[in-house]
């Protein structure tokens, strides 16, 4: 985050929410429910920080290319369920 703030002049807003996240998971273990549970944290956080600044108009998100790979079905066409852990 640093970086891009710096030396290319990037307006970047960084949050350090990693204990609210935590404690929200503490004493699950399913995976799916804590894959939820994260989902929902991070746009929570995302519109408390947008409301802020004001003028955040929408949450860019990535995934990277084997994500994508991975979630397509075996028979080419379009997956009937995307993995919930990936971005795509």
């Amino acid at each position: 985050v640093g970086l891009f703030k710096e030396h290319y002049n990037i307006p970047l807003v960084s949050v350090d929410a990693g204990s609210l996240f935590l404690g929200e998971l503490s004493g699950e273990s399913d995976p799916e429910k804590k894959r939820k549970i994260i989902g929902r944290l991070f746009i929570e956080v995302f519109e408390e920080e947008a409301g802020k600044i004001g003028g955040a108009e929408f949450l860019a998100q990535g995934t990277l290319y084997p994500d994508v790979i991975e979630s397509v079905s075996y028979s080419g066409g379009p997956s009937v369920t995307i993995k919930s852990h990936h971005n795509v």
